[in-house]
């Protein structure tokens, strides 16, 4: 069947975010047979016209609309994504009576009201690159989309072999991305057993977690340096070092690596082998994103975060000792919240002397996370408000002064980063240093 998938995110701040999930969709569809055309809306000035175009153009019998966010995730300006989605099918829909099939990371998360509200023909929600050539299957099958899946989210459980499946890079041209500043992504495990209790990557990818060989990792990346000249590369993982062994795997292979190729990634602030930090700096390794969300010991047990104050400053101890950049990732807001722990936080990142701070404020609740089930349990929250709608719980001690307080500490240091007020960070000046070959992660761009 002739398959056409859309990537339809817009947003390109803080920095372009590469379709990789799309790109392991090529494969897998071209694995089963499938004819794949790609279509990123990102990089179009009028997205409604390029969907019309390549529809005329290639005329698929099935569309594949992948929404990535539900929306902009900054407080307290933010933006739904939804309305956007349902105009791009209303724009599908004026061109072809091909089935929309519906997919993403954020369809993933609210996938019934989503599938209603955008207005497609059925959706696939988690991993796809089994679910999605089975569908096909079966709409080839029935002779079109049978009246029983219309309106019906699939849910595809987590289980693909990340040695066994390559993402193809030509369809949604990573060397474009490469252009544009952020470099390469590549993704060297899923799933996540960590119990954060509002994280939605276990909503997404499952708990079960499953790894990538460091040789495997290390031969795309190669791959990646020699085809397209990308030498800088983000692991999207959502923790790289949980399990560590795998880390390790992974930074041994990359060491081996001749030229030598320039990464970043999320880690968790817990380590045991004091090696890691050494192997980290001769693997390419140029920064550390620390997400520990509150380094107050309170807000840290309420959030199952799994980890102390104290060894937070210990893991960056670890970095300054080797060399090695780093960012500490905070979530002000949680439940618990209050003035003093705020401050805690604060007092504690001096601690720690990071290379920048970037801040988020609030916890965008999403169904299914353990935190917004215990805040509608407690009655601090409506069940309805917790879905498709854009909604950030932020602890009622700090409600009114949190937005003053952090804009005072950020205005006085320049390695704080908030950028839902915009204070260190300026998007557009973002993306002229990015157009000037400035690559990584936002926190690169600011600093001491």
């Amino acid at each position: 069947m002739k398959v056409l998938l859309i990537s339809g995110n817009r947003q390109a701040s803080p920095e372009p975010p590469y379709p990789l999930g799309c790109a392991y969709l090529v494969t897998a569809l071209r694995e089963s047979g499938h004819e794949v055309a790609g279509l990123d809306l990102l990089f179009e000035d009028d997205p409604g016209a390029a969907i019309e175009t390549a529809i005329r153009e290639f005329g698929p019998e099935v569309v594949g609309l992948s929404m990535r966010n539900l929306d902009l995730l900054t407080y307290p300006v933010h933006l739904s994504e939804v309305p956007a989605y349902a105009d791009h099918v209303r724009r599908i829909r004026g061109v072809t009576g091909a089935p929309i099939v519906m997919g993403g990371s954020g369809f993933s998360l609210v996938p019934n009201e989503c599938l209603a509200a955008v207005g497609a023909d059925v959706g696939i929600a988690g991993e796809a690159e089994v679910a999605l050539p089975a569908l096909l299957a079966r709409i080839r099958l029935d002779g079109g989309l049978a009246d029983d899946l219309v309106g019906k989210v699939l849910r595809s459980p987590p289980g693909v072999d990340l040695d066994r499946i390559r993402p193809d890079h030509e369809v949604f041209c990573i060397d474009r991305y490469n252009d544009e500043g952020s470099g390469g992504s590549l993704q060297t495990r899923r799933g996540c057993s960590l119990p954060c209790s509002y994280c939605s990557y276990p909503l997404i990818e499952g708990r079960r977690v499953r790894v990538r060989s460091g040789a495997d990792t290390a031969r795309e990346a190669a791959e990646m340096r020699d085809r397209w000249g990308i030498d800088h590369l983000t692991f999207v993982d959502s923790v790289f070092n949980h399990p560590e062994d795998h880390a390790m795997d992974v930074a041994r292979a990359f060491a081996t690596l001749e030229p030598a190729i320039r990464w970043t990634a999320f880690f968790h602030p817990v380590f045991e082998d004091t090696g890691l930090f050494a192997l980290l700096a001769r693997s390419g390794c140029e920064g550390l994103d620390l997400g520990v969300d509150s380094l107050s010991e309170d807000v840290l047990a309420r959030m199952r975060k799994g980890f102390s104050p104290s060894e937070v400053v210990s893991f960056c101890d670890g970095c300054r000792t080797e060399g090695l950049r780093f960012n500490i990732s905070l979530l002000f807001g949680a439940p618990g919240e209050t003035p003093d722990t705020v401050a805690e936080t604060i007092d504690c990142v001096r601690r720690c002397d990071p290379d920048s701070v970037t801040v988020g404020i609030g916890l965008r609740l999403y169904p299914g996370a353990r935190v917004s089930e215990e805040l509608v349990e407690a009655g601090v929250v409506a069940r309805e408000d917790v879905g498709i709608s854009t909604f950030y719980h932020v602890s009622e001690p700090v409600r009114e002064s949190l937005v003053e307080t952090l804009d005072r500490v950020a205005r006085a240091d320049s390695r704080w980063i908030v950028p839902g007020l915009e204070i260190n960070y300026n998007p557009r000046f973002m993306k002229r240093l990015r157009r000037h070959g400035r690559k990584g992660p936002i926190w690169h761009l600011a600093g001491k």
